[in-house]
């Protein structure tokens, strides 16, 4: 009568199998909204330190009737970002960096960081400021806006035929008042 008892209390394979597939579930829905969450939370972040940044660049550009002029153009993912950084920091203490900070040069795939160019055809008032977005469907990205960049003095779209790409600040938009 013993060994009855013990195997009407047990567990079968089959209920463990489905316990663990259920967690497994579980598990998989948590991880992949805590990756979302994530991802909108750089966005954000990228969005908020761009604004920053444009408005270091207007206070910069009201006292020298110029935008910063840099070399070529610098990326917050290696040292010539220090170069805008020097030009800004009366106006921004420390300039921001992309939060994933990867590889220079945010108009190519999965290459995370702000770069600046300044308008090398003479046009001292306009300036580049990009980054490249995780969440294809934010509505400040290239795709959904088809931002233009002017540094060598062209209309064009960062985001070629498709307007597929980088977020530029665009400060319109975004302007505070």
């Amino acid at each position: 009568m013993r060994q009855k008892d013990f195997q009407k209390t047990g567990f079968t394979i089959l209920e463990l199998l489905v316990v663990i597939a259920i967690m497994g579930l579980i598990f998989t829905i948590i991880v992949t909204v805590t990756r979302t969450a994530r991802i909108r939370a750089r966005d954000a972040a990228r969005i908020s330190n761009l604004g920053e940044i444009r408005k270091a660049l207007e206070l910069y550009y009201a006292d020298n009737q110029m935008y910063p002029p840099v070399s070529e153009w610098v990326y917050s993912a290696d040292s010539s970002w220090d170069e805008l950084a020097d030009a800004l920091k009366p106006y921004l203490r420390v300039l921001p960096k992309d939060p994933l900070n990867n590889a220079p040069g945010p108009w190519n795939e999965g290459n995370y960081s702000y770069a600046y160019g300044f308008n090398t055809a003479g046009l001292v008032d306009k300036y580049d400021l990009v980054t490249q977005l995780e969440d294809s469907s934010n509505p400040n990205a290239c795709s959904k806006r088809c931002f233009l960049y002017h540094t060598e003095g062209l209309e064009n779209p960062w985001c070629g035929a498709e307007c597929g790409g980088p977020f530029r600040y665009n400060p319109q938009l975004y302007a505070d008042h």
